[in-house]
């Protein structure tokens, strides 16, 4: 997916491959002159604390009462990086229901949460305990936790 990108969108300047020692990493295909663009980028989201925000303000209260093992700025990351079909009907109308999620954030399209899962660390194949129980309060419909 990354090679496919950069093909697509920066001519394919450069290439990623995994290394043993560093891992991941973006090679030039070509030779560059100091200074040189090699390219530019868009973020693909933008996520900070939301004090203000009342699932953030749920999310550090569950970060304060729980046993979790990052802090709520890191689930918020998760969270937001979420799509509507992750969050269900009633997250992406903002109908309110039972679901904790009712009070909801914008979720991100399938494109962008594809190309947010290549830049993850690795596989996961289970979702830990705490990713588990933020998934619970904030995105119950999640059929896959370690989306998180």
């Amino acid at each position: 997916l990354v090679n496919a990108h950069i093909q697509e969108r920066h001519r394919g300047v450069l290439c990623c491959e995994r290394t043993p020692d560093k891992g991941r990493i973006l090679r030039a295909t070509r030779a560059f002159e100091p200074g040189d663009v090699i390219f530019t980028e868009q973020a693909l989201r933008i996520v900070r604390c939301e004090p203000g925000h009342p699932a953030f303000q749920r999310l550090e209260e569950l970060c304060r009462s729980s046993d979790l093992d990052c802090i709520p700025l890191w689930y918020w990351c998760a969270l937001k990086s979420l799509t509507s079909d992750d969050l269900g009907r009633d997250h992406a109308t903002g109908v309110a229901s039972d679901c904790a999620a009712s009070d909801g954030w914008e979720p991100v399209s399938p494109e962008v949460q594809q190309r947010l899962l290549i830049l993850h660390q690795g596989d996961v194949e289970v979702a830990s305990e705490a990713v588990a129980v933020v998934a619970a309060a904030f995105a119950p419909g999640l059929k896959e936790a370690v989306k998180l």
